[in-house]
């Protein structure tokens, strides 16, 4: 799709992928939410117009909403007025997020526009133009959660290139002491700390980088303690889970403790499938996983292969570095005494924070920033030495 698409009649359909059909197609404009973007819908040539979004397969047409312009019958979503004093009226769909949630994410709206004249009375369909803008799908927008978690997995990457070439490619980061070094001190600076235990502030800070929003305080009840600082947000894992807990975001548990040591492979995979997987994990949600306890460390999943169910997962602190690890997901087993879970038992609970937790404005690393792939460790095989901390 180009970058703008100019006076377009709005009975026609819009896809991100297509070229602007024929301004006369029927049907209405197609707003695909399964690749969130910032829509400006335009519509010239009236006083005053309404856009209304309804679902995919809604029985709504042009004409139905002409004579029934204040619809909100089955398949409504939302709908958005605006007035036109001899030029265009813009409404921002991207701004208006909250209302097309409503349809669920990956759902496909159409949105018609219904232009009124001076007394009231709808236009006829072919008097009044619509126009829509938006970015090409390859890259999702600065703004929209899943473009804010990619640009958190690109510094990431980043940040483990960084700390080898600083280090040494798998060598330790705290090179002054017990959770201290150049990049470590670095790291943890950003967040207002010194000489902690780093593996969710790794995270923290790459979220950080993405725009995530450390500027606002936490509201009642989002802190773990009693302080207003959303920098610490990341310190720890209690920290983190609280936090989704207080203000609702997307999780999931394992069945960690009822499973361990009791599940077959095959309970693992079917888990994996039924729950995980329709769950829907993305590259850039953070999990807190087993390490020398439960809920004893923070991880980024890079990416999972649901044919394989093996993990690949960004860290920070692990082996007094960051990099990147391969995990076998369906593996039932625990290592000897002291290596910690490697498989299915090592990951607790997995989440995924809201938009509303990042600033409007894109973070200092983009979503189409380009990172190099890190060298990837097999942990398919952990031995005891392997158990991070």
């Amino acid at each position: 799709m180009s970058e703008a698409v100019d006076d377009v009649t709005h009975v026609r359909e819009w896809d991100h992928n297509a070229e602007p059909p024929d301004p006369h197609a029927a049907g209405g404009a197609a707003i695909d939410l399964s690749v969130p973007g910032q829509f400006v819908i335009s519509a010239e040539n009236a006083t005053r117009y309404r856009v209304v979004v309804v679902s995919e397969k809604a029985d709504v047409s042009v004409d139905k909403l002409q004579q029934d312009p204040d619809f909100k019958g089955d398949g409504f979503v939302a709908s958005f007025e605006g007035t036109d004093s001899g030029g265009s009226a813009t409404i921002d769909v991207g701004q208006k997020s909250s209302e097309l949630a409503k349809a669920g994410d990956g759902a496909k709206l159409r949105a018609f526009a219904i232009g009124f004249n001076a007394d009231g009375k709808p236009k006829a369909a072919d008097a009044l133009a619509l126009t829509l803008k938006g970015k090409p799908p390859a890259t999702a927008p600065a703004g929209t959660l899943e473009s804010r978690m990619k640009a958190a997995w690109h510094s990431a990457r980043l940040a483990i290139q960084h700390g080898a070439e600083t280090s040494g490619a798998g060598k330790s980061w705290e090179t002054a002491g017990a959770n201290r070094g150049p990049y470590v001190d670095e790291i943890e600076k950003y967040l207002d700390g010194s000489g902690l235990e780093w593996c969710g502030i790794f995270h923290g800070y790459n979220y950080g980088r993405a725009g995530f929003d450390y500027k606002r305080p936490f509201a009642a009840g989002e802190s773990y303690t009693s302080g207003k600082n959303r920098k610490v947000l990341f310190w720890s894992t209690e920290r983190i889970l609280h936090y989704w807990k207080a203000t609702g975001c997307k999780t999931l548990t394992f069945p960690y403790k009822e499973g361990r040591g009791k599940w077959t492979r095959e309970q693992c995979e079917g888990w994996l499938r039924d729950t995980f997987q329709a769950w829907g994990p993305l590259p850039g949600d953070i999990m807190i996983v087993d390490s020398f306890k439960e809920k004893s460390h923070v991880v980024m999943l890079a990416g999972y292969d649901p044919a394989t169910y093996e993990a690949i997962t960004y860290e920070g602190n692990y082996k007094s570095r960051g990099g990147a690890w391969r995990w076998d997901l369906g593996d039932p087993h625990s290592p000897a005494a002291g290596a910690g879970p490697r498989g299915f038992f090592r990951i607790n609970v997995i989440g995924r924070f809201k938009e509303s937790d990042f600033l409007a404005d894109p973070g200092e690393v983009k979503p189409d920033e380009s990172s190099p792939d890190p060298d990837v460790e097999d942990m398919r095989k952990a031995k005891k030495t392997d158990a991070g901390r």
